[in-house]
């Protein structure tokens, strides 16, 4: 089923966060996730919303996929063919620097056990805490989720190539779907993403299948895809399918630049 395009076919600006909320439908639960937010942060957000969105024209795939599945391997192929990538995993490093507010919250509400010793954010000791405690989870997901959409905003508004990806392992758990006009998902049988990821990170099974219990479910992913690539095989079996979307990308793209109306794309 085809996926309904943010109104105009844009990417929003990040100070138009309140129209970007209104149109996902969530501004119930920007200011839930905002409740976390320091009082002089989440004051500074308010008298930043416009009245008005800013918007920038822009086609955006959301690129996600289980643990395992290849999804940097298939950045890297859209990367070799000239378009930009926004990663969300990079955003998530960029908001808890050394220095930041998000940091010094998250360190104040868990402990200062969480940094290392040069008071940089200890993940693995994070990821500790959190990973089986549904409740701690959800309150780090409420400090850092707005925050990294905010740095996806800003790569997305500044990509200068003819479409975009945002690549996100947690696509749809952040609701970072709302930010992209289609859904690519790199998919892979399951006996693959057991093998892929037990060699790459000296996983066992068992850390492995809790890790990916821990994800949307596979077919709930693929439900919710508009476009999919099966990547069980070599990198040379999967740049020919990069290669195609690419080329779907570039019409859409292009046909959205013309138009410039409030329609989406044919096809989208």
């Amino acid at each position: 089923m085809a996926r309904r395009p943010i109104p105009n076919s844009t990417v929003l600006d990040p100070n138009a966060w309140a129209r970007a909320a209104a149109i996902a439908r969530a501004w119930r639960v920007f200011r839930r996730d905002h409740a976390s937010c320091p009082r002089a942060e989440r004051a500074r957000i308010s008298r930043n919303l416009p009245t008005r969105g800013i918007h920038v024209k822009k086609l955006v795939i959301g690129l996600t996929g289980g643990i395992g599945s290849g999804k940097s391997a298939v950045s890297r192929c859209f990367e070799d063919l000239g378009i930009v990538v926004i990663d969300a995993d990079k955003a998530a490093r960029v908001v808890v620097e050394p220095g930041t507010p998000a940091l010094a919250q998250i360190a104040e509400h868990f402990g200062n056990g969480i940094l290392d010793t040069s008071g940089a954010l200890d993940r693995a000791a994070l990821r500790r805490i959190v990973f089986s405690d549904a409740e701690k989870r959800k309150w780090l997901e409420g400090v850092l989720h707005p925050r990294i959409t905010i740095e996806i905003f800003k790569g997305l508004r500044e990509a200068t190539s003819p479409y975009a990806i945002l690549a996100s392992p947690l696509l749809f758990e952040a609701r970072q779907d709302s930010l992209a006009n289609r859904v690519l998902v790199v998919d892979v049988d399951e006996s693959t993403q057991l093998r892929r990821t037990m060699e790459r990170d000296a996983n066992t099974e068992q850390q492995v299948r809790a890790i990916m219990a821990s994800q949307i479910a596979r077919s709930e992913r693929l439900a919710r895809a508009d476009d999919v690539i099966e990547n069980n095989g070599t990198l040379a079996e999967l740049r020919p399918q990069v290669a195609a979307l690419h080329e779907r990308y570039l019409v859409l793209a292009a046909e959205l630049r013309r138009r410039g109306a409030d329609t989406p794309p044919a096809g989208a």
